[in-house]
């Protein structure tokens, strides 16, 4: 079923980018092909999120746990909002506590996708203010009991000064296609980034809860039971503390991987092997996109896993934004 709904929509959104690149088209046009970007872009989140939200209820997702450097991903979500942010004149503020780990054992892209869905909500509603992500670390109480795997819990918040919610919605809002009175007549949503962050919080052992003030703001609120994993002891060890298996330095590495990284990689990969990735993925060709990213497998493995991950979640959207901000990259330095 994926494939029959997103496949011909990315096709529909992969030729409207093409289209927008040519600086010919008269303004009318370029109009057109902007509404008709933004529709299918609202469209495509709907069926993702529909289909992310039926698998979640049909008990098809499952963990999948992984040690990585929390601070960088904070900073990675922290650099993905900061335009939107400026754009509003809003202040985006990150805060950590001192005591929260550096390196952690959990699920990443699950807790990214739940960061993700809260600040964009916050990002949506709020017109004024600030949007503030805090994290801390609550009490120990099961550490102690096995010192070889430390545990912790750490609590996120994502405050927003918005227009609020009424007492009344605040259960509501967790409901599949539901907005709260003060955004359904003025913001664009689809009402299941709560649900599915709500499940997904659920699904890694903690609760996302939200308190509320009419005209003051919101403060969604969840905590995550963690494992504690120094990167300096896991590679220096050489061993997964979970399931004892060997992990090399390499594979820390990969597993952070981040995106600036990515296009860095991409920046130094040959023009025309980026010219037949960008032709293969705009046409949608998933034996010449495969093609093409096995010729570089060797050059550069980390790149070609990245984009694989990219390619196993159809989005190719996203392949394609990162060639074109590699292009620029590269033409601003000429």
């Amino acid at each position: 079923m994926s494939h029959e709904l997103r496949t011909p929509l990315n096709a529909i959104l992969g030729f409207t980018q093409l289209l927008e690149r040519n600086t010919n088209l008269p303004q009318e046009a370029q109009q057109h092909l902007a509404i008709i970007h933004r529709s299918g872009e609202h469209l495509l989140t709907l069926i993702n999120q529909v289909l992310d939200l039926s698998k979640i209820e049909a008990g098809y997702v499952a963990l999948n746990n992984s040690t990585f450097d929390l601070l960088t991903l904070l900073d990675e979500i922290k650099d993905m909002f900061y335009l939107q942010a400026q754009q509003k004149g809003l202040a985006l503020i990150f805060e950590h506590g001192p005591d929260v780990p550096v390196c952690i054992y959990t699920d990443k892209l699950k807790l990214r996708q739940i960061l993700i869905n809260l600040l964009n909500n916050a990002l949506k509603f709020t017109q004024t203010g600030h949007i503030e992500v805090h994290i801390s670390r609550l009490t120990e109480s099961i550490a102690e009991e096995n010192k070889k795997l430390p545990h912790c819990r750490l609590y996120f918040e994502v405050k927003d000064t918005g227009p609020g919610i009424h007492k009344d919605e605040l259960d509501k809002i967790f409901e599949a296609f539901v907005q709260g009175s003060n955004g359904t007549h003025t913001v664009e949503g689809t009402g299941l980034g709560l649900p599915i962050s709500r499940s997904l919080v659920k699904l890694m052992d903690g609760e996302l809860t939200a308190t509320s003030t009419p005209g003051v703001g919101s403060t969604f609120s969840f905590d995550l039971l963690v494992q504690i994993a120094e990167a300096e002891e896991r590679i220096s060890l050489g061993i997964d503390f979970v399931h004892e298996n060997p992990v090399s330095e390499a594979q820390y590495t990969r597993d952070t991987y981040t995106e600036a990284m990515l296009i860095k990689d991409l920046r130094e990969m040959p023009e025309i092997w980026r010219k037949d990735l960008e032709t293969a993925t705009i046409l949608l060709n998933a034996q010449a996109v495969e093609k093409t990213l096995a010729e570089a497998t060797e050059q550069a493995p980390e790149l070609i896993e990245a984009l694989r991950k990219l390619v196993d979640t159809f989005d190719y959207k996203k392949i394609l934004t990162l060639l074109q901000q590699s292009k620029e990259m590269n033409n601003e330095q000429q």
